[in-house]
């Protein structure tokens, strides 16, 4: 039976589509398989002789592989000219002879996490005063403490390793480890951490643990706490629930005694940043409510911090696991989102001050202040965020997480056990080196050299797991490292009984452990990403075989109509010879597969998804041979040269301004492979279309048509470029929520200036956009019963939205005081209903398009056009209320120059008597390519970028408080990919009317091929990027700046192009409807 040539071009998007997902399923597996999780896990009793460690200051018996306690810290004391100093102490509840690798430094540990905690929230900063921002050093609490209990608080730049999600950023805090890329995507979804962490050895080592905050937790972590009180922290307009919750449980269970580890994560700030920005009056009393809590949590343990009281010997970590920017924004790498704080204060009284300076980029790490006039001044170290597991394992007593590769920090390891640190401008060998500070580094040393085994340990077992761990000659150069410091431990060892050890030694240990440790992580950092390298070019192979099949569907589409019918439609898409020839080609490949096999002798090893590659190489092989070079047999030698006369015909006399966007086209792609054109795509697209303007300018003036629509378009696209340039600060976004009622968001603006912006920005241009769409429906060509009820459902729908936000401002511009009850009605119910009214009205459209048929091509012309501006009008309804109060004012633009760019293809169409020619074609080929760089344009224009951290997560939770994974994934697809993808393809509908032929044999035919042609050439547009910037990755994959740019650039254009290769498949069954009789 003969295939119909709607099914024909149906089957062939599909078929390239299936390409798509194809390369993209693997290269993805190889590019974004990060590395492999080990569920293995530290254990007190794997310490053994050949760890090779000086066990003097930790003692470890010989039977037992226990920790003791430490009789030798107060035993070996260094002899000095000047008498005796008090060494290291260690806390009286250590000495119960139940020590595990490193004695216990403190009884507990309140561990508050305040989320997206930018640094300069913290830190004194050199700002003058009168210039700084209210947001600056706004947790004076902690400055205070720095500087007046300098003795027992440490302030750190805590510096995390993108992509600074919340997943992942509690994944790499308590594992030690650098977490995979691709946990970004589990970030609403977080699966339970299978391989070893800080939590579980905690839970395994009798340490009880209670947790209060952030519901991510007890999705990492579903079994390991004594107790938790979890509260849903998705929905990113609700700033006070999580909040509330853990100050209910946290103040009671400081005065309780059933726990050793106490955690609460706060969520407050990066809600607000997420909503209001950082510059907002919300993130204020956001910030001035945590001070506050700090505050009262000091004092707190203050009061139960007498020796034998329960807070004696109590350490409060105060932290943040990443910053944001100041648009609210975190997930990339920039310094605003990967610096944060750390706090770290001891209720224990030191005997010795603390080191006064840090060299954290140096090998020798216990270095300190030089210079007597920076007494005053707080000293602010750096700590990496991987070494933070490590350090808590070695502050409480446990082993170290069987992953880690950080190393256990020196001033945070200082400060608990109250010891000083050496100068760098003491001298080694003088009589007045402190011995304090030569036991302290005993000890560190010891735990340094741990530290290092257990690095090495899970090196080796990682490469012998992993099919593509470290090189031979990485793992030679640690080695080497590795030894070095283990020999020097061992000579050490060997005369800390009989000699006194120098301070010299002391710091050549510290700094040889530190060096392998240095080096260890970097290689980790360098050298994580397990690429796999041939499903990676697989992937590229069969992204570009999809290229040429595009290419060839294009040409087909533009040559097809001297040919007959019955050709016609086999040479679209010859499906019965394809499926034969993929079929044949994948036994083949199956075949050689096995022979191979054989003849090694089983030598050779192939993994199941190897052996799929296989499989799947040779049907695409198969298939696509016989699609671009099939010769149908039916084709005679005479249609055959028609076909390859109209080819070159067609190339030769194309118009200047086609060539020329093509050649734009090619140029935007090759500039993907760099990474300064990838940061500046937005004014690259604007050139492109104002350089395809000025040309349809040129134009329209030597034929004095469309001169004012040409003109109209060049200035619009100035506008948008300012507009998008200056984006609403979010400020002056009003949101509804758990916001306190009766304030402005800013306080930079009076209430007239935020009234007056909102009138002119937001309902100003929202009432005419509703009242475009009526205009132009109401003269629809078929008025029929289902498009009059669109017509009164529209406004309806637009009239809600304007409700949605007036609410909105009448509370939070302190207009009226509106009822909670109302506010709650509005805030969920509203939206919900906009849904519902939006679904009802597609449904009468596709009812109207099933149904409709007429009797000329005029007709089907403007019904095809009337269908499109209905939907156009219904979807960007729900666009406009996703993407909030800038979505209106850049819809009134961005509409205009649509007009201007659908008005202007009129210049192109073919004169009156090419019209009565049956074979007459159209170029689309400019009018494709400027839509196609308007819809990149519309991406950024509506706030977007991409990186995870332009991902706007208040969106999804428009109508809805509760999470659900794919309710809220809808909605934020619709907001991502909605102005940018889902409108601009609806709208190819009335790209191919402006400059559809109307022949003098009507046909339906003929205009669903000019506009399958049209798809096809804006699908393989799309393709051409992701294809360019696929290949830009693999090349960069070892660039610095691969997971902070080219990364998440590959992850959105990949998205996409299955977005729009599924949008595209939707357009085609609906557009294909109607038809003539």
């Amino acid at each position: 039976m003969e295939l119909k040539f709607k099914t024909r071009v149906l089957l062939l998007i599909f078929y390239i589509s299936g390409l798509h997902v194809i390369a993209i399923l693997f290269f993805t597996r190889g590019f974004l398989l990060t590395r492999n999780e080990l569920p293995l896990f530290s254990h007190c009793n794997d310490l053994h002789d050949n760890v090779g460690c000086n066990y003097t200051m930790l003692n470890v018996t010989a039977l037992g592989n226990t920790f003791n306690t430490v009789p030798a810290v107060r035993e070996n004391i260094c002899e000095l000219d000047r008498g005796y100093r008090e060494p290291p102490r260690i806390a009286s509840h250590l000495n119960s002879g139940n020590i595990c690798w490193t004695p216990p430094a403190v009884k507990k540990i309140v561990i508050l996490i305040f989320d997206a905690l930018r640094f300069d929230f913290v830190a004194p900063s050199a700002i003058p005063e009168d210039k700084r921002r209210p947001w600056m050093d706004r947790l004076q609490v902690m400055q205070r403490l720095i500087l007046e209990e300098s003795t027992r608080a440490r302030l750190f730049k805590f510096i995390a390793d993108p992509p600074t999600t919340s997943l992942q950023r509690l994944k790499g805090l308590t594992t030690g480890s650098l977490p995979t890329f691709i946990d970004v995507g589990n970030s609403f979804g977080a699966p339970a951490i299978v391989e070893d962490n800080i939590i579980s050895q905690l839970a395994n080592n009798g340490k009880r643990m209670k947790m209060m905050g952030d519901d991510t937790w007890l999705a990492l972590f579903p079994s390991q706490f004594h107790q938790a009180f979890p509260f849903p922290s998705f929905n990113v307009k609700d700033l006070h629930t999580v909040d509330n919750g853990v100050l209910e449980h946290l103040f009671p269970a400081l005065h309780e005694d059933d726990w050793d580890v106490l955690i609460g994560h706060f969520l407050g700030v990066d809600h607000a940043g997420h909503i209001f920005g950082v510059e907002s009056l919300q993130m204020v009393e956001k910030l001035d409510q945590y001070n506050k809590v700090v505050e009262d949590v000091i004092s707190t343990l203050q009061n139960e911090s007498a020796c034998g009281r329960l807070h004696d010997d109590t350490l409060l970590l105060v932290m943040g696991d990443h910053g944001q920017t100041l648009n609210g924004d975190h997930g990339g790498g920039t310094a605003e989102e990967v610096e944060t704080a750390l706090l770290a204060w001891t209720t224990r009284e030191q005997t010795h001050p603390l080191p006064d300076q840090c060299e954290p980029s140096s090998a020798n790490n216990v270095g300190f202040r030089s210079s007597q006039e920076e007494q005053n001044k707080p000293i602010i170290c750096d700590f990496q965020q991987l070494d933070f597991a490590v350090t808590l394992a070695a502050i409480l007593g446990v082993p170290f997480p069987f992953g880690s590769i950080g190393k256990v920090n020196p001033e945070l390891f200082g400060l608990v056990t109250g010891s000083l640190q050496p100068s760098k401008d003491t001298a080694l060998n003088s009589s007045e080196v402190d011995c304090s500070a030569a036991e302290w580094l005993k000890l560190y040393s010891s735990i340094l050299c741990l530290n290092c085994w257990q690095v090495n340990r899970y090196l080796q077992q990682y490469s012998k797991s992993s099919l593509n761990g470290f090189s031979i000659s990485d793992l030679d150069i640690l080695k080497n490292l590795y030894d070095d410091a283990r020999s020097f431990s061992n000579e050490q060892s060997t005369t800390a009984s009989s000699a006194r050890v120098t301070m010299s030694s002391l710091l050549d240990a510290v700094s040889r452990y530190t060096k392998y440790l240095d080096a260890a992580a970097a290689l980790a950092r360098f050298k994580w990403t397990r690429f796999n390298d041939e499903f990676m070019a697989f992937g590229i192979a069969v992204l570009f075989v999809s290229l040429l099949i595009q290419l060839k569907a294009v040409r087909i589409f533009s040559v097809i109509p001297p040919m007959p019918v019955k050709i016609e439609d086999s040479y679209i898409f010859p499906l019965k010879e394809m499926i034969k020839s993929g079929y044949n080609f994948a036994v083949l490949s199956a075949g050689i597969f096995v022979l191979v096999y054989v003849f090694s002798g089983g030598s050779i090893t192939v993994s199941a998804g190897q052996f799929v590659m296989i499989l799947t190489g040779g049907i695409v092989i198969g298939t696509s041979k016989t699609y671009l070079f099939r010769r149908n047999l039916q084709t005679s030698k005479k249609i055959y040269k028609i076909i390859m006369r109209n080819v070159w015909r067609e190339d030769l006399h194309s118009n200047f301004v086609g060539i020329l966007a093509i050649i734009f086209s090619c140029i935007h792609a090759c500039s993907l492979l760099s990474n300064s054109f990838i940061l500046r795509e937005q004014q690259v697209v604007t050139f492109f279309l104002v350089s395809l303007g000025i040309m349809d300018l040129r134009t329209a003036l030597q034929q004095n048509s469309k001169v004012l629509q040409a003109t109209w378009f060049l200035i619009l696209n100035f506008i948008l470029r300012i507009l998008s340039e200056a984006t609403l600060s979010k400020d002056m976004v009003l949101q509804s929520g758990d916001i306190k009622p009766g304030r402005p968001v800013s306080p930079y603006t009076s209430l007239l200036q935020q009234l007056s912006f909102s009138l002119l920005t937001v309902y100003a241009p929202l009432i005419l956009v509703g009242y475009a769409f009526m205009t132009k429906l109401s003269r629809s060509y078929f008025p029929t019963r289902h498009l009059k009820a669109i017509q009164h459902l529209l406004p309806v729908t637009y009239a809600a939205i304007c409700l949605y936000w007036l609410v909105e401002d009448l509370e939070n511009l302190q207009l009226k005081a509106v009822p909670e009850s109302i506010r709650l009605f509005v805030r969920l119910q509203i939206p919900r209903g906009i849904y519902l009214c939006i679904l009802l009205q597609i449904v009468l459209i596709l009812l109207d398009l099933k149904r409709t048929v007429t009797k000329s091509e005029v007709g089907l012309k403007r019904i095809f056009e009337d269908a499109s501006l209905a939907l156009l009008g219904v979807l960007n309804a729900v666009v406009l209320l996703l993407l909030g109060r800038q979505g209106p004012l850049v819809a009134v633009i961005s509409g205009l120059e649509a007009w201007c760019l659908l008005e202007k293809q009129s210049m192109y169409a073919p004169a009156c008597e090419s019209q009565r020619d049956d074979k007459a074609q159209i170029d689309y080929s400019s009018a494709t390519v400027q839509w196609n760089l308007f819809s990149i344009q519309l991406f950024f224009c509506t706030g977007h970028r991409f990186s995870f951290d332009g991902l706007r997560y208040a969106a999804a939770f428009v109508g809805f408080d509760h999470f659900n994974i794919y309710r809220q994934g809808i909605l934020l697809g619709l907001d991502t990919f909605g102005a940018s993808h889902l409108l601009p393809i609806i709208g190819l509908q009335l790209l191919v009317s402006r400059r559809h032929v109307l022949r003098r044999n009507a046909s339906d035919r003929f205009y669903k091929i000019q506009f399958s042609q049209t798809l096809l050439m804006f699908q393989l547009l799309c393709t051409v990027a992701a294809t360019f910037i696929t290949v830009c990755v693999a090349i960069q994959r070892r660039h610095l700046m691969v997971w902070g740019l080219f990364a998440p650039k590959f992850v959105f254009d990949a998205i996409g192009l299955l977005v729009t290769d599924f949008l595209l498949v939707l357009e085609f069954l609906y557009t294909t409807s109607p038809t003539l009789y």
